[in-house]
């Protein structure tokens, strides 16, 4: 029997094209349970599959990025606050959204004072959630790092 050998490179090909295909799910997965839970309104049984497979998705990214010990935080800074600040002002916009067509009818309009508290209050919240998640996935990763640090030395 013929053993077949794959080179480096097709290795590294079929990797990026996973990797694309990975981005893409991180993209439209969310995407898409927004759209059905927020916009359109439909039951949850409708978005399971989507809540579902974010998380594992998110769970499994997590899990490779501290098992290997990889930084997770490399790259531009400024990619990272622009990820950050648009998932603060996106969740906090739909937040605003759905408060205002469940609770619009307390308020005199858009320009409502007590309304914008709301929203002010959403984005604070949302801020103080999303760096407390930073921080803790962080100190995570840069102790794995310390650990395969370690690993390495001791090899």
């Amino acid at each position: 029997m013929k053993k077949i050998v794959t080179d480096e490179r097709v290795r590294q090909e079929e990797n990026q094209v996973f990797a694309w295909v990975g981005r893409a799910m991180n993209i439209l997965l969310p995407l898409s349970f927004l759209l059905k839970s927020v916009v359109l309104k439909w039951s949850f049984e409708t978005y399971v599959f989507e809540l579902v497979a974010m998380l594992l998705i998110s769970a499994y990214l997590f899990y490779g990025y501290w098992k290997k010990g990889i930084d997770m935080e490399r790259g531009p800074a400024w990619q990272g606050y622009f990820y950050l600040g648009g998932v603060i002002v996106g969740t906090t916009i739909l937040m605003a959204w759905n408060n205002y067509q469940i609770y619009g009818h307390h308020y005199t309009g858009i320009w409502d004072g007590h309304f914008w508290v709301v929203v002010l209050i959403f984005f604070i919240s949302m801020t103080c959630l999303v760096l407390l998640l930073l921080n803790i996935v962080s100190w995570v990763n840069s102790y794995r790092q310390q650990q395969v640090e370690k690993e390495l030395e001791e090899e």
